[in-house]
């Protein structure tokens, strides 16, 4: 017959079990609600002029994950209204408050169990469809920091003609991070180049069974299927000639004096540093 005492430490096992159990499914079964710190140098030759924003990556258990910047986010809605016919264009435009500029104009799903990547980006006035699978060729190292409170191991990888230094942490399980960023035994929680022209940093992560995020972008009826490399070219011929597709392309004359030229000039000559140098 079974002593009380070992009936006793067999009832507090399984407590234990049950505990661990259900703390194990509450940790996989709740969605993440995580929230960056962006900060990016659009000129490579300037680093006292940063652009600073926040980003939302919303993870859905461990495997499915959305990320946006927060002025995308308003864009989306922005455009819904005026798609809606609830606000026009011009109102829009009248108010300076609605244009939400951001140096990310991209939405980014990801599959991390399949290591796969879709992108919606808005490109001039259509809406780029695509995707990849990225390979950072990531080199973990010894080296450990402790950021926000949570115990980070440093890896290094390449990514877009950068190489990047990322801190991520086991205490979060999930192969993700920010931007499109993933594929390291925990959740990253701060990733930078190696010249610090492009940095996300984790500022808050809460487990929520709340679903309310961007989940499909606004992306209207110009919608483009592309390859990376379209994409990429696209982008490019946006940074650098996008006024003569406007005035060449699409018959809308935007410089009209001199000083406006000369100004154009000195914008155009100062985005030099995009995020992505290159397809790999």
């Amino acid at each position: 017959m079974m002593s009380r005492s070992c009936l006793f430490w067999i009832q507090v096992s399984l407590v234990c079990f049950v505990l661990v159990l259900n703390g194990s499914v509450a940790m996989f079964g709740q969605n993440y609600h995580v929230k960056y710190k962006v900060q990016s140098q659009p000129d490579s030759t300037y680093s006292d002029f940063k652009v600073k924003e926040t980003a939302t990556l919303f993870m859905e258990n461990k495997t499915n994950s959305y990320f946006y910047t927060d002025h995308f986010a308003a864009k989306d809605s922005i455009m819904k209204l005026v798609d809606s016919g609830k606000v026009t264009a011009y109102e829009v435009m009248s108010d300076i408050g609605n244009l939400k500029l951001t140096q990310f104009n991209q939405h980014i799903t990801k599959d991390v169990s399949k290591n796969q990547i879709h992108i919606f980006e808005k490109i001039f006035f259509s809406v780029y469809s695509y995707s990849f699978q990225p390979n950072f060729k990531w080199e973990i190292q010894s080296d450990t920091l402790t950021i926000k409170g949570y115990l980070c191991n440093k890896a290094t990888g390449y990514f877009g003609g950068r190489t990047y230094i990322a801190w991520f942490t086991h205490e979060i399980p999930v192969a993700d991070g920010p931007y499109v960023f993933c594929g390291l035994p925990g959740l990253i929680v701060k990733v930078h180049d190696d010249k610090n022209h492009y940095d996300f940093t984790l500022v808050s992560l809460e487990q929520t069974t709340n679903s309310s995020f961007l989940k499909t972008p606004n992306v209207g009826k110009k919608v483009i299927s592309a390859t990376r490399e379209q994409a990429f070219k696209g982008r490019e011929r946006m940074r650098t000639q996008f006024l003569e597709v406007l005035e060449n392309e699409m018959g809308i004359k935007t410089i009209v004096s001199p000083e406006m030229q000369q100004n154009y000039i000195k914008n155009q000559k100062a985005d030099n540093n995009p995020l992505e140098l290159r397809v790999d």
